[in-house]
């Protein structure tokens, strides 16, 4: 397997990504891969050409948190991608970025999965994947919004996402998950607003860190929620914002470990509390979007069926259907001629057919998976 990152050509083509001394095919055979993986590309051609020319047996295209702006997606802030659709927000509503990019120019600014027109973009890059030719789909940095909250340490000066759309789920959320007395408590009414909140309570900021590690601790040896499980969800949009649906109950369960470790009736830890909840909602808001982003891919068309040790339909039954003629023929040439209207009939059925088999004539079929590092997700294809 070769990770090749971009696609690089040889020579040399300008700067940055997609440059360098070493052609990506050639680095391939050097290092006798049979499969590339991780490539921030949409060059159809490219992947036609590794698939069908250069006999590799896979290609996974990629996408992250932080996709550009469509009308100049480079995937290199260098080459002048801009960042400014549906982008996450800190607390001061300023975008926000992985403190590893922060120096780059200009910062890849991450999107906000709870934003409409970025999940939407996010979607569309997908379905894009799928339709120049990818085999999988590897999605790098896929927790998100989660992720976001962690960022040095939750500051909300530089951690997210407080846009407009998160602080409505949010609300929303802890109206679904907690009690009347939980909520009069935490003094949480459709009114609420986690972002004024936190601005009329800076002192807690530097908490923010202790109280996730707190809980970390807590609940280390508690199963949490399997996420190669298969969901069936209904999904609800409300609004500007998708919330918790037929994934409640989970949350709830999700909600009562929180219980465990802070008294949400306790007036005088809101901040604690409120802290956790919001890490929950962000943690099931972005289970959703991998959700989404898997159903998407599912139902996006492709050609997927790529060369070496995948081989069409077509092609198979073919060569079986010639095998038959020359094997008939040499028996008895009266029982060809009769069979001549049933083999017209069953080639003209092979020309209608696009059905994609790997080497085993097995149909490949859309299946959802989890494989990556560090829980990165890669939806791909594979045998029944």
């Amino acid at each position: 397997m070769l990770t090749s990152r971009s696609q690089h050509l040889a020579p040399a083509v300008g700067t940055g990504a997609g440059s360098g001394l070493y052609d990506t095919f050639e680095a391939g055979a050097a290092f006798y891969a049979n499969r590339i993986d991780w490539v921030y590309s949409m060059n159809a051609s490219f992947v036609r050409e590794a698939l069908e020319d250069r006999n590799y047996t896979a290609m996974s295209l990629a996408m992250n948190s932080n996709l550009p702006d469509p009308a100049n997606a480079t995937h290199a802030p260098q080459l002048g991608s801009t960042y400014t659709i549906g982008r996450a927000e800190n607390v001061h509503g300023e975008p926000i970025t992985a403190p590893w990019m922060r120096t780059w120019t200009p910062p890849p600014y991450y999107g906000c999965i709870n934003k409409p027109e970025y999940r939407a973009l996010a979607l569309n890059w997908a379905a894009s994947l799928v339709a120049a030719g990818s085999t999988a789909v590897q999605h790098d940095d896929p927790t998100s919004n989660l992720e976001q909250t962690t960022w040095d340490g939750g500051d909300p000066n530089s951690s997210g996402c407080y846009c407009d759309d998160c602080m409505s789920g949010f609300t929303q959320y802890l109206l679904a998950v907690l009690n009347d007395t939980e909520r009069a408590a935490l003094n949480v009414s459709q009114d609420f607003n986690y972002r004024q909140f936190l601005l009329g309570n800076s002192s807690a900021w530097s908490q923010h860190a202790a109280f996730d590690e707190q809980h970390r601790r807590r609940t280390s040896a508690i199963a949490h929620h399997d996420h190669d499980h298969d969901h069936d969800h209904d999904h609800q949009h409300h609004q500007h914002h998708h919330v918790l649906d037929a994934n409640i109950a989970l949350h709830r369960t999700r909600v009562d470990i929180i219980r465990g470790n802070v008294d949400l009736t306790r007036s005088d830890d809101t901040a604690h509390a409120l802290r956790l909840l919001f890490v929950e909602f962000q943690r099931n808001s972005t289970v959703q979007y991998i959700d989404d982003v898997r159903a998407h891919i599912a139902a996006a068309e492709g050609p997927y069926s790529p060369a070496g040790q995948q081989v069409g339909t077509r092609a198979f039954a073919t060569l079986l259907l010639l095998l038959l003629v020359v094997v008939v023929a040499a028996v008895d040439r009266s029982i060809l001629a009769s069979l001549t209207p049933f083999l017209f009939a069953l080639s003209f059925l092979l020309l209608l057919s696009k059905t994609s088999c790997d080497a085993a004539g097995a149909p490949l079929v859309q299946q959802r998976r989890w494989v990556g590092r560090g829980g990165v997700p890669a939806m791909r294809l594979r045998p029944r």
